[in-house]
């Protein structure tokens, strides 16, 4: 319905109730005529005068056109009155569509429109705003999905290009340090042969640092997150942990502390340790330091499994060298 279809009706209604009106005094008057005609009188003012002298209730008859008129009078108002609220109710539904179908419009150019009180009203509202919801999320899920992906590749690269452990361990811990704003990161190597857990690199305030520690299973939060074989997320910090050193801020105790095995097959191969200035680590940073640890512990599984051949093939190639001179020297004296 246009808006000028409530006002159209507003004119015939008014027109019909001047047309009822009409009727009646037509009405009044063919019967003031039949009484006239019937008396055997002319047509005249006091012909008319005399047959109302006759029957008095034709004075109820001469008030019919006023009685209609008054009755239809708050009919017209009342009418009015439905019309106008009709005619609110379709332009406020108009209005409602036409700003669900700017926010359609808006959300499928891919930006997020700010949703209105109105909203809510409507089905279609409800339905749009839990479509944006939905969006959100996914565009939330995917910058998540990007971010982690994007932090695996950046350490992937670091190991494909590193051989030696200790600068394997610095250039991993530089990487995440930036990438996850940690103000220190130290890489705990474990020797299964001693079963113990020593620091090969520190890294802290984008400096390379020197900590000479050691820790065994389930010693210390280092030691206790080997034993568990889990992470560790700490806002409660030890009162024996070590201080971070900055020549710009000093010793000063973290916030909090995060530490995170690198487990693959089910076999330790080092612990990472993480310390922040804010008291909160986002769960998606822990999310991505627990699905990068395995990859480390793969990576340093790998390496530490060609350093040990490179090892026995030295061994055995010097044991080779040594059989070979002695069997010379015995030779040489026979």
């Amino acid at each position: 319905m246009s808006k000028r279809d409530p006002h159209i009706i507003r004119r015939i209604n008014f027109r019909r109730i001047i047309v009822v009106s009409l009727i009646s005094i037509l009405v009044v008057l063919l019967i003031l005529f039949a009484f006239v005609m019937e008396s055997g009188l002319p047509l005249t003012f006091e012909s008319l005068a005399t047959i109302h002298r006759a029957h008095p209730s034709l004075y109820l008859v001469d008030l019919l056109p006023i009685f209609i008129s008054a009755m239809l009078h708050p009919m017209h108002h009342i009418i009015n009155r439905a019309i106008r609220e009709y005619e609110e109710r379709v332009l406020a539904s108009q209005e409602l569509l036409k700003r669900n179908t700017e926010f359609a419009h808006v959300l499928s150019e891919g930006e997020n429109p700010e949703p209105y009180e109105e909203m809510m009203e409507t089905d279609l509202g409800k339905a749009l705003k839990m479509i944006q919801l939905n969006i959100k999320a996914n565009r939330r899920k995917e910058r998540e999905q990007s971010w982690i992906a994007e932090g695996k590749d950046m350490v992937s690269k670091i190991m494909r290009e590193y051989q030696d452990l200790e600068e394997l361990s610095y250039q991993i811990l530089k990487i995440l340090n930036s990438y996850i704003q940690s103000v220190q990161g130290a890489f705990y190597l474990y020797d299964e042969e001693t079963k113990l857990l020593s620091n090969i690199s520190t890294y802290a305030y984008m400096r390379k640092k020197f900590l000479n520690q050691q820790f065994r299973i389930g010693e210390g939060l280092v030691g206790q997150c080997a034993y568990e074989m889990d992470y560790i997320y700490r806002t409660e910090i030890p009162s024996d942990y070590t201080s971070i050193t900055s020549g710009i801020l000093g010793d000063q105790k973290p916030e909090s502390i995060l530490l995170v095995p690198l487990i693959t097959n089910e076999t330790l191969q080092a612990v990472l340790e993480f310390a922040f200035l804010k008291e909160r680590i986002p769960k998606l940073t822990i999310q991505f330091l627990l699905e990068l640890g395995e990859i480390i512990a793969r990576s340093l599984l790998n390496l530490k499994m060609n350093l040990r051949t490179q090892t026995l093939l030295e061994e055995s190639r010097n044991m080779t060298e040594e059989l070979q001179k002695n069997e010379e020297q015995l030779q040489e004296h026979a």
